[in-house]
Formats: C-alpha cells, structure tokens, sequence
C-alpha cells in the first residue's frame, strides 16, 4: 500500500500537508538496492492535526502507511475519538533512537 492511497481521499479522511523527507545521505557510491535498503530502514516522526478537537498528536514509526492507517481507521486508542485527522508533519530519520529523541523534542516544545 502506498502512503497516498493511506492518505485517502474523502473529507473525513487524512489530508498531507507538509513533508519533510530528506534523502539518506550518500557518503560513497551505493547500489540501488542498498539506497532503497537504507529508505525502508528509516524511521519517521508524524504531527497529526485533529479537525475534531483542533489537537495535535505526535507519533513516531518505522511502518508509516500502517500506522497511519491504523489512526485513519480509529484503531489507534489514543486517537480514535479524535478524528478526522490531517498530517501536517513528516520527517525522517534514521534510526529508531533518533526517532523517539525528535518525537520527545516535538512534545516538549
């Protein structure tokens, strides 16, 4: 499944916004295999907006379109009263560590 058919396209449904998804850096010479590799290792930071409530949520994954299909569908606990939701924030990152160190610099800022 790719990001945009997650996204949807019906007025209840995930809208993206703004994406932040800079490319792994390239030190020396990679294969193809080895960049898409390096992509599907990468780790992301999301900012959901709630229409329902004006909130936002802050997440992180390393499986994106589940997840955000996991909040589209309501089966996420935290968000599922929450919704309709738009995805006003992607970035990437990657490592897991680093992920879950930009997700807590999100929340407390």
């Amino acid at each position: 499944m790719e990001l945009a058919d997650a996204l949807g396209s019906g007025p209840s449904e995930l809208r993206l916004v703004r994406v932040r998804v800079p490319l792994p850096a390239l030190s020396q010479p990679q294969s193809v295999e080895a960049f898409l590799w390096s992509w599907y290792l990468m780790c992301f930071v999301y900012v959901l907006y709630s229409h329902k409530d004006q909130g936002m949520y802050i997440g992180q994954t390393a499986h994106l379109v589940q997840r955000i299909k996991q909040h589209q569908t309501g089966k996420v606990r935290s968000t599922s009263s929450r919704r309709p939701f738009s995805l006003v924030y992607l970035e990437s990152l990657s490592t897991r560590k680093e992920a879950l160190k930009r997700e807590k610099e999100l929340k407390t800022n």
